[in-house]
């Protein structure tokens, strides 16, 4: 497991954020990986960063997709 060799304080940067996010195959698994990272009170505090380089148009494309549907079901739930 990646945790084993972290310490807190813990950090995590994602650069273009959206490419781990928003991948089609593996978005979701990212996300719950996040969910278990800031859940694991050993790390606390954890810090996680992320940059995203947006086109035109591009946060109402990920908000609101064409079919108006959340992307990741653990994206829209309220807590670890």
């Amino acid at each position: 497991m990646i945790l084993a060799g972290a310490h807190a304080p813990a950090s995590l940067w994602l650069n273009e954020a959206h490419e781990y996010l928003l991948h089609p195959e593996h978005g979701e698994s990212v996300v719950a990986g996040l969910r278990v990272l800031l859940a694991y009170d050993r790390l606390a505090p954890v810090l996680i960063l992320g940059t995203i380089w947006p086109g035109h148009g591009y946060f109402d494309d990920v908000a609101y997709p064409p079919d108006r549907t959340i992307r990741h079901e653990s994206c829209s739930q309220g807590g670890p």
